[in-house]
Order: C-alpha cells, then structure tokens, then sequence
C-alpha cells in the first residue's frame, strides 16, 4: 500500500543505516538484514544494530493522526521523518564481531543469530523479542550521550566458530584464501534444539555446528570435491522440501552450474515426527 511504501521510505532515513558511528560503508543490501517477528537486525561493517519495526509504524501512524487534526499535544506539529528518528535503537555489544560482516540468518525461534564474514562465522545469542524493550538485557544496557542517534549499546554473549576462532592456529595464507570463503550459512530445520548451523565453504567444504555443545569443532563435516583439485567452487546451498528424503537432503550449487546433493545430512540430535518416518 502506499502507507506501507512511504513509512518503509522514511525508515531507510533512520540513524540505524548511519554508518558514521561504525566507521565502515553502510548497505542495505538484503543478505545483511534479517526481520524477527516485528524485530529488524541490520550489519553495518562491524556491528549488528536492533530496532522495533512496530515502533517504527507506531510512530508514523501517530504522525499522520496528529497531521491529519485526529489528535492533539505539544508535539502536534513533528514531522513523520522527525518521529521516525526518534524512535530508539539498540547496538548489539558482541565481543567475536572482530570482522566486516556481510551476512546474517537467524534461527527460526529467533534466539541465535549467525553473522558471516569473508573468513569467519560468529553466533550471538540475541536478546528476548518484547514489544517494549525493558528488563532482561536492557537492564545491562549501556547509554550513552546522544543515544538518540548513537544507539545504545546492549552486551550480547557471542561466539566464533570453528578453525576460524583465535585459539586456532592456522596459516595467514590459508585464512585469506579463496577456496577457504565462507559462502553461506543456514539452520538445519531438524534441529532438536534449534542449534545446529550449517557453513558451506567455496571449496564445498560443509561443516555443521551443534553451536550449544561445541563452538570450536564441528559435529561434522562433508566434503562435497573429494576428487582433488577442481575448478569448481560452491557458490550457494539449500535443504530439500518437507517430503520424504528430501528433509534430509542439502544441494549445493556451484560457479559452473552443477547441482550436487547430500542424503541424508541431520544433525545427531533431530527431531522427526513418526508420520514422515513411516513415509519413507
């Protein structure tokens, strides 16, 4: 609707995409946004930053009353773009975001967030979802002077995962290289608790996560080039549908064209409804 199309308009505005405060290039690019029920979460270079899309519409609606004579106040006369500025951000405080961030993905209870760099995945455990952010981690919250437009800062436990944390030794070359990328990330669906986080590499390595028991070693890894050196690099990956095997099975795409699938990848520790089982 047009409403919808010029709140959103005036949303791209929002000190939240300011990159001055983060010192990197700011993009709105899709893959480093991520909405949880009314919750957007956006990367700018370094840092994830929160705000409340409801908060964002509220204030807009209330905008538009006043405008259009419904109500009264001191504040009648703001603008909708001056309102939407207003509404508060949060700055999530998270010790492994050491590096330019270019993904995120969010698990689906919307706890644990993965935030991807060129050689590196981190997970943070976000903050509860609320309406109003009050209480639980906003009681550790750090303000600063300006908050307004500097966003203030919430402490979030955070963790690196795998070859790429700081205990790991590894060579600078090997860190750099192409073949060793991060290409993307997903949740596997099975999941008992939600946890398990599938990195794809662009050497076809996969390597899954049970990021509640072990963030450094992976529970397992597949290996999609097992016959040597290739040309081929995986480009991007997707788990099947919700029949029969394909639950189970992860295709991965590659720069020339091919499509490989793996059967069955499930985390150790998946939950399957017998139904499906006897299906199969």
């Amino acid at each position: 609707s047009m409403e919808a199309d010029e709140w959103l308009q005036l949303l791209a505005q929002h000190p939240i995409f300011d990159n001055t405060t983060a010192g990197r290039a700011a993009s709105t690019a899709r893959a480093r946004m991520v909405v949880r029920d009314t919750d957007l979460f956006v990367a700018v270079g370094r840092e994830v930053r929160w705000i409340s899309l409801k908060a964002c519409k509220d204030a807009y609606v209330r905008s538009e009353s006043k405008r259009a004579g419904l109500r009264g106040g001191d504040d009648a006369g703001k603008s909708a773009e001056a309102r939407l500025e207003a509404v508060p951000w949060y700055r999530l405080g998270c010790e492994a975001l050491s590096f330019d961030i270019s993904r995120l993905a969010v698990n689906m209870s919307g706890k644990l967030l993965a935030v991807v760099g060129t050689h590196q995945v981190a997970v943070v455990v976000l903050p509860a979802a609320t309406g109003r952010p009050t209480g639980g981690a906003f009681k550790a919250a750090r303000a600063e002077t300006g908050e307004q437009s500097t966003g203030v800062w919430v402490d979030c436990r955070s963790m690196l995962l795998g070859e790429n944390a700081p205990t790991r030794r590894h060579s600078e070359a090997a860190a750099s290289s192409a073949r060793t990328r991060v290409v993307d990330v997903l949740w596997h669906a099975l999941s008992t608790r939600d946890a398990h986080l599938l990195v794809l590499q662009a050497n076809g390595a996969v390597r899954m996560f049970d990021v509640t028991e072990d963030a450094d070693v992976p529970e397992q890894t597949l290996s999609l080039f097992d016959s040597g050196f290739t040309m081929s690099r995986a480009v991007g990956f997707c788990m099947g549908g919700t029949a029969g095997w394909a639950r189970m099975t992860l295709y991965v795409l590659t720069n020339t064209g091919e499509l490989f699938s793996l059967c069955p990848v499930v985390p150790k520790r998946c939950s399957l409804d017998r139904a499906w089982l006897e299906d199969l």
